[in-house]
């Protein structure tokens, strides 16, 4: 071995004083450089084959975050107003339908006050008109006088009592000036009726007188014929009887004015009934009108009214209050705090580029880093893609959406000639767990929290990255004219 190196060494040494041509020419590789050269390129035919062979996860990453289900609900102001009471703060359970926070409605509470006043009076009228007009056609022009006044009111609307009073006090008034009019016909009919009564006597007297005389006139007539008596008596005769019939004319002529006359006070009497009637009608239709004008303007205050209290949808607990002291000002749209539902489950809400939504199913298990929490160091969560949303949406909307879930569907839609450029799919993913270990100790996650969804969607060999790029290039070129 020693002699072998001494040789090396010699050779080495006399390549020394030879050209430098001749000298790189004539030494012998390097064993090092040689092994080198053998390992790379083992290595590159390795590779070679792995990227031929081996295969890949193709990961889709979809940021979003964390909310309950059926979302935070937010509450938010209508109209412009000052804050006059704040009943609960953030934290603070509530229940559906409770009462968190009211503004100054003295202005509105005047309005809705005065509305109801007309309303109640021109209801009222017309309620009480009703009851005339029922009475009125219920009556009998010919029988007794009205002598019930009352007003059955309805339940509902409710009336107050001084305008049910007055309106009765209207009513018996009414009804009683009613019953004068139709007494004084009646009264002049009962007279009338006497005097018919009366006339009828007399005609049946002097019809009876008539044919007494008729009689007498014969007799005296036979007694001229066998002149037993003067002419003279029988001729006095025939002018009583003459004198008599001109009288019965007359009285039937009488008796004919007073039957006219009471005719004339049936129609009277009918008419009085009529016209009032009318004029109730007349009336009953103006105030439908006017009644049914202001019922809308007391839904429409009511509402206003309404508007001026605060009261929350669900069963949650209250966050993100703004409101912070009495007689704060609120204008519409401003959003004055969020509940949280109660005993929800948490989910996600991310959203898919568009170039990746293809390969996305409903069912597929995905992998969720909170942001919060490095997932290097403690890892991940397992989810299952619930829902996929139909149709996509800007991404600015979508941060808007993550700012505001309330605005989601509002402002979200494509339409027909926007560019589907920077569009991405909302997705719904449902999370194994509501919680991550951190330092052995479990930290629930919260609404609002930002996480980044990662989706497995294809396998893909390695030489396809390299292959890829240069399919796409030739199958683009070569095109042109």
């Amino acid at each position: 071995m020693k002699l072998l190196n001494w040789r090396n060494k010699n050779f080495t040494d006399d390549m020394a004083f030879l050209p430098s041509v001749i000298e790189v020419i004539e030494s012998p590789p390097s064993p090092i450089r040689v092994q080198l050269l053998y390992t790379l390129c083992l290595f590159t035919v390795l590779a070679f084959v792995w990227s031929f062979f081996g295969r890949i996860d193709v990961i889709a990453t979809a940021p979003g975050k964390v909310q309950p289900q059926g979302y935070v609900k937010v509450i938010e102001s209508e109209v412009t107003g000052k804050v006059s009471q704040i009943l609960l703060k953030n934290g603070d359970r509530v229940s559906e339908g409770e009462t968190v926070a009211l503004l100054e409605a003295a202005d509105s509470q005047a309005k809705y006050n005065d509305t109801l006043y007309n309303f109640s009076s021109f209801y009222a009228e017309l309620w009480r008109r009703k009851t005339q007009d029922r009475l009125a056609r219920d009556l009998s022009v010919e029988a007794r006088a009205l002598t019930d006044f009352t007003v059955e009111w309805p339940a509902q609307p409710a009336l107050p009592e001084e305008i049910k009073l007055r309106e009765t006090s209207t009513m018996h008034g009414e009804l009683t000036q009613l019953n004068t009019d139709l007494q004084n016909i009646r009264a002049q009919l009962a007279q009338n009726k006497t005097r018919e009564q009366g006339m009828k006597a007399t005609i049946a007297s002097q019809k009876s007188l008539i044919e007494t005389l008729n009689e007498r006139l014969q007799i005296r007539r036979t007694l001229v014929e066998k002149q037993v008596v003067a002419k003279d008596d029988w001729l006095q005769i025939l002018t009583d009887v003459k004198e008599a019939k001109s009288t019965l004319q007359s009285t039937l002529a009488q008796l004919h004015d007073i039957q006219a006359a009471r005719d004339v006070l049936h129609i009277a009497l009918l008419k009085i009934r009529h016209d009032f009637i009318s004029e109730n009608l007349k009336n009953i239709g103006q105030l439908e009108q006017q009644s049914n004008s202001l019922r809308e303007q007391l839904n429409q205050r009511e509402a206003q009214l309404a508007l001026m209290t605060f009261k929350s949808p669900i069963n949650g607990t209250i966050v993100a209050s703004s409101l912070v002291s009495q007689g704060q000002v609120v204008t519409p749209g401003e959003e004055l705090m969020r509940v949280v539902p109660d005993n929800s489950r948490l989910e996600i809400i991310a959203y898919v580029p568009n170039q990746d939504i293809g390969f996305i199913r409903p069912g597929q298990h995905v992998d969720v880093k909170i942001n919060a929490f490095p997932y290097t160091r403690y890892g991940t969560l397992n989810g299952v893609v619930q829902h996929i949303s139909q149709d996509a949406i800007p991404a600015a909307d979508a941060q808007q959406v993550q700012m505001d879930p309330t605005r989601l569907g509002s402002n979200t839609k494509t339409g027909g000639g926007q560019s589907t450029q920077g569009l991405v799919f909302p997705l719904t993913v449902a999370l194994e767990q509501d919680h991550i270990l951190v330092d052995n100790q479990q930290i629930s996650l919260v609404s609002g929290m930002g996480v980044s969804v990662e989706i497995k969607t294809d396998r893909r060999r390695l030489i396809d990255y390299l292959v890829s790029p240069i399919y796409d290039l030739t199958s683009s070129s070569l095109r042109e004219r």
